[in-house]
């Protein structure tokens, strides 16, 4: 689709200067609304039978739903900046129900203990978790033009990503014999049915399943990269679609990592609190840290995101109680495999309370 919409872009000035012949516009017009309506129930946005013939209100609504998940101007109107959304590389599992889980979400924030029950419907189905904490995990193949021990050791990182923020832990199994999750690239069909095949360069870049599966696949056809500057982040992919394999959805919180669209890796750390609040619900935090990761106040929004480094370093609120800032904020390593990242420490005491971006 990122092939076919970009090409139509390009057309998409002249059409709106009237530079197109009147036929052809309406032919340009028709084939950029048929490409948005695959992609709306690719991803969960019009379900299999509204979008055979979507009335101008479904549309409408499931464009404004996707431009709500993508921080976008919600217009409703298929305009050029949402068309580029579409053709953006993401991850290609649905982003369903992804506004009521932020409703959900933010009102058990506020509504505290009487909420706790239901909140974990916000983060997986009934059956969608894993029922122990120790699981193996298994690299079966990788990118040739990577160095073997380089992306394991992005595996190993991004795995102990969620393991440093939860009750989970991890470990590499055996070449042969049974592990609970595989990572694998693949090139195109590869089984997996056709709304799964991969595309090439760009499009969706990989995919995963929420347990008890245990799969994550990655387009063979990118060119994977563990540099922040050239190239598909290989660790940031990884760690998301992990996310996906222990039963975490689609966040549309701002700077999660979970979100459909791969965030790059830059200064800040990968995990936000809605990620850490997430994988808490379902397996809960870690016993020898009763200090770290509390489930954070929603004031924390504009400063979300957990740092890697010691547990000594801390996000305080500041003198003024009006904002939040970090006391330090050490780096992420370039290679992840040249590095461990430890989990930060939050101190959520009587934080004041901030506006929602």
């Amino acid at each position: 689709m990122a092939a076919r919409v970009g090409l139509l872009l390009r057309a998409l000035p002249l059409l709106l200067w009237g530079g197109l012949d009147a036929q052809f516009a309406e032919r340009v017009s028709r084939e950029l609304r048929r490409e948005a309506e695959a992609f709306l129930e690719k991803y969960g946005y019009l379900s299999e039978q509204v979008s055979k013939a979507p009335t101008s209100m479904q549309f409408s609504d499931a464009i404004r739903e996707f431009q709500w998940v993508s921080q976008l101007p919600v217009s409703g109107v298929l305009d050029p900046a949402t068309l580029r959304q579409m053709t953006r590389p993401r991850c290609g599992v649905a982003d369903t129900d992804s506004q009521a889980a932020w409703t959900e979400r933010v009102s058990t924030l506020f509504a505290g203990r009487r909420a706790k029950m239901r909140r974990k419907k916000r983060f997986t189905k009934q059956g969608n978790k894993w029922y122990k904490q120790h699981l193996s995990y298994r690299l079966v193949n990788w990118p040739q033009h990577l160095p073997e021990p380089a992306v394991r050791g992005a595996v190993h990182a991004a795995f102990q990503l969620w393991s440093n923020v939860s009750a989970l832990e991890f470990w590499e199994a055996p070449a042969t014999g049974p592990a609970d999750i595989r990572l694998t690239f693949f090139q195109g069909d590869h089984n997996d049915g056709l709304s799964n095949a991969f595309d090439g360069p760009g499009g969706a870049l990989a995919h995963a399943f929420l347990p008890r599966r245990g799969e994550a696949h990655f387009d063979r056809d990118e060119r994977w990269s563990l540099s922040r500057r050239r190239g598909r982040n290989l660790f940031v992919v990884l760690a998301h679609e992990i996310g996906h394999t222990l039963g975490l959805t689609h966040s549309p919180a701002p700077r999660a990592l979970m979100a459909p669209y791969y965030k790059r890796l830059g200064r800040d750390a990968l995990l936000s609190w809605d990620d850490v609040l997430a994988v808490q619900t379902l397996y809960g935090l870690r016993e020898e840290d009763p200090l770290c990761f509390l489930v954070p106040n929603p004031c924390l929004v504009p400063c979300s995101n957990f740092i890697s480094g010691s547990p000594k370093e801390a996000l305080w609120p500041s003198s003024s109680q009006e904002s939040c800032s970090l006391t330090s904020r050490p780096g992420i390593p370039t290679d992840p495999g040249k590095g461990v990242l430890k989990p930060g420490v939050l101190n959520i005491a009587t934080l004041p309370s901030m506006p929602l971006l």
